[in-house]
């Protein structure tokens, strides 16, 4: 529709005589379309009665004026500037504008301007066919405006999106996964054109490749996997991997596959964090120490916090601290004794009411004023409060939770978002755009029936074709190209699938007179399919017979293209959100009523997709919880939050109730109002249910190790002491205060031989090795010596490290004690009965040897015979009640010490048993008490009675010798057959056993071990004190 300067200027009623000759002007006069012819300067010279309807003026108005004044003002110099590039070899632009209509509103409009050029190539005029593209304008407005919607609703979700072409092995990731890896939105990934797989962990790639494939071979629904891919600095992030395939050829062939990416990272901290606490649990550690592993693993997650646990005490009425490992000491004395309250102090009132309490600006909260000054002091300027709740429903405390700014906890605090929340934000008025694009298809389609850029015409009884240059034009041919006059000439270049649809189309309209519309597929100049839009109208003759037949066709390639485009993404987004693997919802905002769901929210919900459409949020919603998510709503609505996440119970159809995690977005730019959100649901209820027994476990471990009997230490790799349960006081009389942090060497509570044996047992289990149970002994606060049977064990970290040494003990002093009463008392008893053996037995028996030594001197013969064997056995029996004697009345060992009563015992092994028994024995060993020599000589007795009894030894070995200044050790070797073994492989005998508790008694080591050849070694080490002798 324009310009360049005039060289000639043909009057308007030549012009409009010249266009009355036109063979065509009858088909011209019948469109639809605006059109009209004017000079180089823009003065027009001919419009039909359609432009006069358009901008509602009469013929005679238009006629002499120019085309400038009708467009918009900003697009003429555009129009002005393509009218310039036509010329002879280029005489057709299309060019789209805004012009003026008669009411004089705006209207976008599509101009088919051909020039006409005289024999010296100079402009005479051009003609304008323009036709009203606004409802196709406006259409293509509303559907980037809506694309625009889901991109702010993608970015927003948190997810990363992925798209792979497998036809080209190409992949297109969203921003947000670049960003989620530490790329820039438009940062390209380094060798990203090389696959996923080098982007995958090693140790993940196989089981991940695994799982694409079985999809990509239909032998899965779709890919969900955990993995780690490697960020921007090298570092690896766990991610979550979600795909499917919305493409297959005809061989089912996957085409193209698509799916997100979600960073579990902060989940899989969470995990390991977790583990680590049930593992200590499951070890049994102190119940401080697993309280101060969950408030550690809560600060890891949510760095600058601060957490503390409280538990109400016996009265009800006050909280007592428990744990709080980053507090300082000042605000612990503070906060312990806080009373249970409905107006004083966050956890006193989170106790009381049994609900969470927040306080995001502590000194301006008046139930915090009395700890105004120590808020300020410690910086605690913010505070929120959990109560801990038994499985019961019983408040028992409270969890607190601390900032040093003013602060309102949000979703990452309370609870971790997954990245699959933000890609439910991604269904973004879909079925809204679908209805709108479906609206203006109709309209377009009745705004352009019967008309487009092509026109043609069909003599059906002559079969004779008419195509316009412009209808040659769209199929890549020049106006002079000759196409063929006939019906057969168009059939030729449609598509042999369409054939069928023209020809059914062509039958309804010849026979019903439906109207004839088609969208076919032409085959252009270049041997390439593409698709149009064809429309047309019969004229019937008075019998009621089709016998010409006008119409036109429309270029819809981009349409088409448009619209497969679209499938494709609708397809796209449905997949991902159909097999997402939490609940999503499509809200209204206003009534909360479900407009769309996903097959895992049903299932969470135990409904169908047809009841949840009919239910609204609030139908689902324990009643006790829905106050709190419409708070979060109207604040959502009024746009103080961009999103929110709670936990929250949905009651079922048969009343139980589900826990859930739910995360809500907004579908709304900002500025725009509130009318649909998006809802993520996740199954908490198994977490719940753990969170349950955990609470439950913590309460059993921490009764446990409150109300035991046996001390319970608790130590660091250094040795010192980390934590000391109430008996441990009472036992020993330390406080925690005297003990934590110091080892128990430092604080005395050993002797120098005892604290070397403990360092040993202690250096041991660092080496990772494992300690048998022991008697030591103890000094208490007040010095007295107590005798303690301990047993310790080390813990591990998740990783394997070593965390802490457990240390328990058992006051073994009383029972120690009333044995060593009782061994005396029975040491006492055997010295009579010996005494009785010697003094009664014995000399009676030693009388009778006399009278038969009287009687064998008057005897003769047989009967002397007869009579010297009975002496001889009389005098055997004599000599064993004299050893029996001496056995159950060890008087050398009291008259002679120790290294007497092994050198007499050896002299007797020689003597009565005629076994050599070398007795070597330092003679400066001095035992200062009588009950130590007693059990040690009875161990050495009982030694070389079993080998004598048992071994039949041809040697027996004595020996009592220095090991160090502290200790001394007492040997019996034999060279016999040894001790008989249980099946268990130890030596349990009666005499094994007590030889043992008298080691044990005197806090000595017992240790039997076999000859490589033949014989035993019985070895006892024991503590050595010289001075002066205790009896």
């Amino acid at each position: 529709m324009k310009t360049r300067k005039a060289r000639t200027k043909a009057p308007p009623a030549a012009a409009n005589e010249l266009l009355a000759q036109d063979s065509h002007r009858i088909v011209v006069e019948d469109l639809t379309e605006i059109i009209c012819r004017f000079l180089p300067d823009g003065t027009l010279i001919y419009v039909n009665e359609v432009c006069c309807r358009f901008f509602d003026r009469k013929l005679e108005e238009l006629i002499g004026q120019r085309w400038q004044p009708s467009a918009v003002t900003e697009d003429v110099l555009l129009i002005e500037e393509r009218l310039l590039q036509l010329s002879p070899k280029t005489p057709v632009v299309v060019i789209e504008n805004r012009v003026y209509d008669g009411k004089g509103r705006v209207r976008w409009m599509e101009f088919v301007n051909r020039a006409f050029f005289d024999d010296q190539g100079l402009l005479k005029e051009m003609q304008s066919v323009g036709r009203d593209i606004t409802e196709r304008v406006l259409a293509e407005q509303r559907l980037q405006e809506g694309e625009q919607r889901w991109k702010f609703a993608l970015e927003s979700s948190g997810f990363g999106v992925w798209d792979w072409d497998l036809t080209r092995d190409t992949i297109f990731r969203s921003s947000q996964f670049k960003v989620m890896l530490g790329y820039g939105g438009d940062e390209p990934i380094p060798d990203a054109a090389l696959g996923w797989q080098g982007m995958v962990h090693p140790e993940d790639l196989p089981g991940t490749e695994l799982a694409v494939n079985d999809h990509l071979m239909q032998r899965a629904d779709g890919f969900d996997r955990e993995f780690r891919m490697r960020c921007k600095d090298g570092s690896w992030k766990w991610v979550m991997g979600r795909g499917k395939v919305i493409r297959r050829d005809d061989q089912q062939r996957a085409m193209r596959m698509t799916g997100t990416l979600e960073d579990i990272s902060r989940r899989k901290a969470a995990e390991e964090r977790e583990e680590h606490n049930l593992q200590l649990i499951v070890e049994g550690a102190p119940c401080t120490a697993v309280l101060e592993a969950i408030l550690r693993s809560v600060e890891a997650g949510h760095p600058g916090m601060r957490c503390s646990v409280m538990l109400a005490d016996e009265t009800g009425t006050r909280l007592r601290l428990q744990a709080a490992p980053s507090l300082p000491e000042y605000v612990k004395k503070a906060l312990d004794g806080t009373p249970i309250a409905p107006d004083i102090g966050i956890c006193g009132v989170a106790t009381f009411s049994g609900k969470r309490v927040i306080c995001p600006d502590v000194l301006a909260d008046p139930r915090l004023e009395p700890f105004h000054k120590l808020a300020e002091k410690a910086r605690l300027l913010a505070c929120w409060s959990e109560p801990v709740v038994s499985g019961a429903g019983q408040v028992l405390g409270a969890f607190a939770c601390y900032r040093r700014e003013i602060h309102t906890p949000d979703q990452k605090e309370i609870q971790a978002i997954t990245a699959a929340a933000r890609l439910a934000a991604l269904t973004i008025e879909r079925e809204e755009r679908k209805q709108a694009l479906q609206v203006s298809e109709e309209r377009y389609a009745r705004a352009m029936r019967a008309t487009t850029d092509g026109l043609w015409e069909w003599n059906i009884l002559t079969g004779e074709t008419y195509l316009s240059p412009r209808w040659k034009q769209m199929l890549g041919f020049e106006e002079a190209d000759q196409l063929g006059k006939d019906q057969e000439s168009f059939m030729s270049r449609l598509h042999p699938e369409d054939w069928p649809r023209v020809q059914a189309a062509r039958k309804a309209h010849f026979e019903k007179r439906v109207p004839y519309q088609v969208e076919l597929r032409l085959c252009n100049k270049k041997g390439e399919y593409r698709w149009f839009l064809t429309r047309g109208e019969a004229d019937w003759n008075e019998q009621g017979e089709a016998v010409r037949m006008t119409g036109t066709i429309s270029d819809i390639a981009d349409r088409k293209l448009a619209e497969q485009a679209l499938l494709a993404s609708e397809q796209r987004f449905r997949a991902v959100f159909e097999q997402a693997a939490v609940g999503v919802a499509e809200m209204d905002t206003t009534t909360g009523r479900f407009l769309s769901v996903n097959q895992r929210i049903c299932e969470i919900n135990q409904r169908s997709r047809d009841e949840m459409l009919k239910l609204t949020f609030s139908d689902l919603t324990l009643p006790e919880d829905l106050p709190n998510s419409l708070r979060h709503m109207e604040e959502l609505k009024a746009g103080k939050i961009r999103s929110y996440n709670l936990e929250k119970r949905n009651v079922l159809p048969d009343g139980t109730l589900k826990w859930v995690n739910l995360t809500v977005a907004p579908m709304w730019l900002p500025g725009e109002p509130p009318l649909h959100h998006v809802a993520v649901v996740e199954d908490i209820t198994e977490r719940k249910r753990v969170e349950l027994d955990y609470r439950r476990e913590l309460a059993y471990n921490q009764a446990l190790v409150g109300h035991t009997s046996a001390f319970i230490v608790v130590l660091d790799l250094e040795g010192r002491f980390v934590h000391a349960n109430a008996s441990f006081s009472e036992t020993m009389g330390y406080n925690k205060k005297q003990v934590i942090g110091k080892t128990p060497w430092e604080i005395g509570l050993m002797d120098a031989a005892e604290t070397a044996l403990s360092k040993e047992r202690f250096a041991r289990l660092l080496r990772g090795e494992k300690n048998p149970p022991t008697d030591s002994r103890l000094r208490t606060k007040d010095g007295e010596w107590r005798s303690v049977e301990l047993r310790s064990i080390a813990t591990c970290k998740p990783d394997g490290t070593l965390d802490r040494i457990v240390v328990t003990g058992t006051d073994m002093t009383e029972r120690n004690r009333l044995q060593q009463e009782v061994l005396r008392v029975v040491e006492q008893e055997q010295a009579r009965v010996g005494h009785d053996l010697h003094d009664g037995v014995g000399q009676t028996m030693t009388g009778i040897v006399s009278l038969l030594e009287a009687l064998e001197a008057d005897l003769d013969g047989e009967p002397r015979q007869q009579a010297q064997r009975i002496h001889e056995l009389l005098r055997q029996s004599v000599s064993e009640v004299r050893r029996m004697s001496h056995g159950l009345s060890p008087t050398s060992v009291k008259y002679r010490g120790l290294v007497g009563a092994l050198q007499l015992l050896a002299e007797t092994v020689r003597t009565n048993f005629r076994t050599p028994c070398l007795c070597e024995v330092d003679a400066s060993i001095a035992i200062q008490n009588n009950d130590i020599e007693a059990h040690l000589f009875r161990i050495a007795q009982e030694a070389v009675n079993n080998a004598l009894r048992h071994g039949k030894p041809s040697e027996v070995k004595l020996s009592l010798q220095h090991v160090s200044q502290t200790e001394c050790e007492l040997r019996i070797e034999d060279d016999g057959a040894g001790l008989k073994k249980t099946k268990g492989g130890q030596h349990n005998g009666i005499g094994v056993r007590v030889m043992d508790y008298r080691a044990n008694l005197i806090g000595a080591r017992l240790t039997i071990k076999a000859k490589p050849r033949r014989g035993v070694v019985v070895t006892c080490r024991f503590p050595y004190e010289p001075g002066k002798k205790k009896r």
